[in-house]
């Protein structure tokens, strides 16, 4: 296990052992790290591209980093590629990326297509990711092949997809996770991204995507939104999204099956969204290809539960086919809205599935309400940046235990009495001036 050093003002000659020894390229530091190793950069800006060649093991994966916590600067304004990536890997694994900035590439940031061989064991962590003309992060190998384990955790990712280099038709999202079994995406940052910000599909799987935050201003084209769920033309399974706040004009959390694929088990849970877009949203797409309505394009075991609705043009839109549903649960979600022409619930006939204990506006109507729902304002500590519940609030106790996830947003346990939201109500002593406020940055 060795340490290399990489400067802006080093040299190829020298040995790369310490940083008054460093190498000049980032590339050549790649060719020379071996499981085990980390190559340290330096503060400066490196024009030039990273391309993978060895891998790491499972106890000794091969690092890159930012010396000292200086700011290094990866940076492909001057690419011409339209499919390339700033920082590729193409089969390595067992690679860890982490402290630094990757911006400007002409195509991708960081780039992980599975084309050359196997990919797993990819971490990517603290890096700020930004000004790229396509996806910021991209996990997209070809069938059979599958991308495993993958963290992506504590990124600022923004200013991606703006299409800089690119005029026609191309990928539509800023974070792709495509073909990945295993992954965790949580803690990030995401804001100023063109088109689709997050797109998890085509056969993923275990997944747990958790406390991140996400403006949409600008996600304007091909649905717009945050987080998007499409099993495409496979099937995706086993994935929990929950603790994350979405705010802005577009939709918050989306399913799909665009290509006649089948969501299996996609839990949404203790998720907040504040805006003017569609909160949830699960779209129709049974009649593209080959649709046949409760054979493809189906949703099977799938819940919204415990989330928290503010504004919102509209709190849960659907426009599928009720076939498309098995054992589909909309529980112990607050619906609220503070704008003209909300719909809390605009759905097909949801009434063969668990629709139950959720809140609504008292000023709004819905086209379905379900079982045992409320209608009322919410009480929240202030509607316009804490969502927890005041003491008069009728959400207190009124939700369903069956289903409900054991802890709430702030990790509190919800215990035998569950409330409706993503908070549970705590009554804490004056003296504690405890704040809870959600800091929209």
């Amino acid at each position: 296990m060795t340490d290399y050093y990489v400067s802006v003002y080093g040299n190829n000659s020298d040995n790369g052992l310490t940083p008054n020894t460093p190498w000049e390229s980032l590339q050549y530091a790649t060719d020379h790290a071996y499981a085990g190793d980390t190559v340290y950069i330096m503060a400066g800006t490196y024009a030039e591209q990273i391309n993978g060649v060895h891998s790491g093991t499972l106890d000794n994966c091969i690092t890159f980093t930012n010396y000292n916590e200086e700011q290094a600067i990866i940076d492909g304004s001057w690419m011409t590629s339209t499919w390339d990536g700033l920082v590729s890997f193409k089969g390595q694994h067992h690679i860890r990326i982490s402290g630094l900035k990757i911006v400007n590439s002409s195509a991708y940031g960081l780039f992980f297509p599975g084309s050359e061989g196997h990919t797993n064991d990819i971490n990517i962590d603290n890096c700020e990711i930004y000004g790229h003309s396509l996806s910021g992060i991209y996990f997209y190998p070809a069938n059979p092949n599958y991308v495993e384990n993958v963290l992506i955790e504590n990124n600022i990712i923004h200013d991606c997809q703006n299409w800089w280099n690119h005029t026609g038709i191309g990928p539509n999202e800023t974070v792709t996770i495509s073909n990945v079994d295993g992954f965790i995406f949580r803690n990030n940052y995401l804001y100023n991204n063109h088109k689709l910000p997050v797109d998890i599909k085509n056969n993923s799987r275990n997944g747990q995507v958790y406390g991140n935050t996400m403006d949409t201003a600008h996600a304007l084209d091909h649905g717009g939104g945050g987080f998007y769920i499409d099993a495409y033309d496979d099937d995706a399974m086993d994935i929990d999204i929950f603790g994350n706040i979405v705010y802005g004009p577009e939709t918050g959390y989306t399913l799909g099956t665009e290509q006649g694929g089948t969501l299996h088990r996609i839990r949404l849970f203790n998720n907040i969204y504040y805006g003017t877009g569609h909160a949830f949203q699960i779209n129709d797409h049974w009649q593209f290809v080959g649709g046949t309505p409760g054979v493809n394009h189906v949703k099977e075991d799938c819940c919204i539960i415990n989330n928290t609705i503010s504004n919102a043009s509209v709190g849960l839109f659907i426009t599928d086919l009720q076939e498309s549903f098995y054992n589909f649960v909309v529980r112990n979600n607050i619906f609220s809205a503070d704008i003209g022409d909300y719909l809390p619930l605009k759905a097909v006939d949801l009434s063969t599935q668990s629709v139950d204990h959720n809140l609504f506006d008292e000023t709004q109507t819905s086209t379905y309400y379900g079982t045992d729902h409320i209608q009322a304002n919410p009480q929240f500590m202030n509607p316009n940046n804490d969502f927890h519940l005041q003491p008069i609030s009728p959400c207190i106790n009124m939700g369903n235990i069956l289903n409900a996830p054991v802890k709430d947003f702030d990790g509190i346990i919800r215990g035998s009495q569950v409330d409706i939201g993503a908070y549970e109500y705590i009554k804490f002593l004056v003296d504690d001036h405890k704040e809870f406020t959600i800091h929209i940055r």
